[in-house]
């Protein structure tokens, strides 16, 4: 919001310094020609009160010279008498001053005014620069009864336009600060709703206030957000349900299944009851998983500094049980990280167990103080995941292996991120330069970390 407020001063600040900009160029214009047309006609009185001053003297050289010595002094402007035939001017111009016209033309940038004198000479002003000129008469009419400007008329245009301005200036940006800052109160409110939602906290909701342009955005909001809240609700609550139900025949299964092994059968049927003994503990894992998945947004609240390292002691040993044919090295600093407990190590044990079904020979596990965040990175050499389906492994029944092979529910991938997500981390995947995917597990740290790096961590479980 205060760069939306800083854009409208901004655009507001520019539109005003281009207007008065603009007005002082034209009034500076305006001036300036009034200024020159002035100036010209003092010229041309001037040189017709030298021409006068000259045929009082008639053709006296001495008092001539006398003459133009006076009005050069008086009036700071070379004034000389040249003869006709001399000046550097066009026929037209010569003929205009026969005719008793007064001629100006410009030499390299200066200007040159010319009158006839009685003698048949001509009278020559300058050459002079048109603004100096401006300012000695400025200066001279100062000097003699006070009604100049001393020379700075355009100055003092400028510093009064400049205070306007700046007193312009003051009172938009106090007054776009006082119309803005109540929404950008509320707009922080509202942004800051959306964002818990959208970390899962789906009870989350924005003040909604009277009497303002955002009210109406908010109460939206609101809206949508108990229709999604009720209807994830209504999905969570029927997936426990179901979970709950399904584990009773699993139960019966199971107890039918105990009592056929300890008949008698044939090798054939022997085969077939351990076929459908792994299929229903296939279920049952899956009924498990279901039964996390629609417990974590209620059981996830409660949050603790977690040893790091002291949960990283416990996987070389689980995944012996998995795959005894793994090996595991575990490069980790001593972190201590903030979440629920239960989770982090359910997260941490999905992550392991995923690598453990994909892996060929070996699973690298590093943790490490990364942006005031903790990155615990779960490595395997198996066959990586192709770049477009690195965000569909994170969904609910989605697995890369369409045939299965590996085992799992689909819903592994999906609890760690939905664990992460709800404290406030967060989880990447990638492939490894040398083969194999790599999920990183983002959690914030704790606040009593201890700094320093354990290596080499073996199955002796020190970190």
């Amino acid at each position: 919001m205060r760069k939306q407020f800083i854009r409208i001063y901004a655009g507001i600040a520019i539109v005003l310094l281009l207007s008065v900009f603009g007005f002082l160029a034209m009034s500076k214009q305006w001036v300036a020609s009034v200024r020159q047309a002035d100036f010209e006609d003092k010229t041309q009185a001037l040189i017709a009160m030298v021409r006068e001053e000259l045929e009082a003297v008639d053709s006296d050289p001495v008092a001539q010279l006398l003459v133009l010595n006076m009005f050069s002094l008086t009036h700071r402007m070379p004034i000389t008498l040249e003869p006709f035939f001399v000046l550097p001017l066009s026929s037209a111009e010569k003929d205009g001053l026969k005719a008793g016209e007064v001629v100006t033309i410009s030499i390299e940038k200066r200007l040159q005014t010319y009158q006839m004198a009685p003698n048949g000479d001509v009278i020559v002003l300058g050459p002079y620069l048109l603004e100096e000129m401006i300012r000695w008469q400025d200066n001279l009419i100062e000097e003699g009864d006070g009604e100049g400007d001393g020379g700075n008329f355009f100055f003092q245009i400028d510093v009064f336009f400049f205070g306007i301005l700046v007193a312009i200036l003051l009172g938009i940006g106090v007054a776009i600060y006082f119309l803005i800052h109540p929404f950008e109160r509320r707009i922080y409110a509202l942004s800051d709703a959306a964002e818990r939602f959208g970390r899962g906290d789906l009870s989350s909701r924005s003040p909604v206030g009277k009497g303002h342009a955002v009210a109406n955005l908010a109460r939206s909001f609101n809206g949508m957000a108990d229709r999604i809240e009720g209807l994830v609700g209504g999905q969570r609550e029927l997936l426990r349900v179901v979970s709950h139900e399904l584990r009773t025949p699993l139960a019966r299964i199971f107890f039918l299944l105990d009592q056929l092994k300890g008949n008698r059968v044939s090798g054939d049927q022997s085969a077939d009851i351990q076929r459908i003994e792994r299929s229903v503990y296939e279920l049952n894992d899956l009924v498990e998983e279901l039964m996390d998945f629609a417990r974590l947004d209620r059981d996830i609240s409660h949050r603790t500094e977690i040893d790091v390292c002291a949960q990283l002691r416990e996987l070389p040993e689980m995944v012996a049980e998995l795959r005894g044919d793994i090996s595991v090295d575990i490069d980790s600093e001593h972190l201590m990280v903030w979440a629920n407990e239960t989770y982090f190590k359910r997260a941490l044990t999905n992550l392991v167990t995923n690598a453990v079904r994909h892996a060929r020979h070996h699973i690298w596990i590093t943790a490490k103080k990364v942006d005031e965040m903790a990155h615990i990175s779960v490595e395997d050499d198996g066959c990586g995941i192709p770049e477009h389906l690195r965000e569909k492994v994170f969904e609910p029944f989605y697995r890369v292996d369409e045939d299965s092979k590996t085992g799992g529910t689909g819903l592994g991938l999906a609890i760690v991120k939905r664990i992460v997500m709800q404290n406030d981390g967060q989880v990447q995947v990638e492939n490894r330069t040398e083969g194999g995917a790599r999920f990183i597990l983002m959690f914030p740290l704790g606040e009593k970390i201890k700094i320093g790096t354990r290596r080499a961590m073996d199955l002796s479980n020190r970190c």
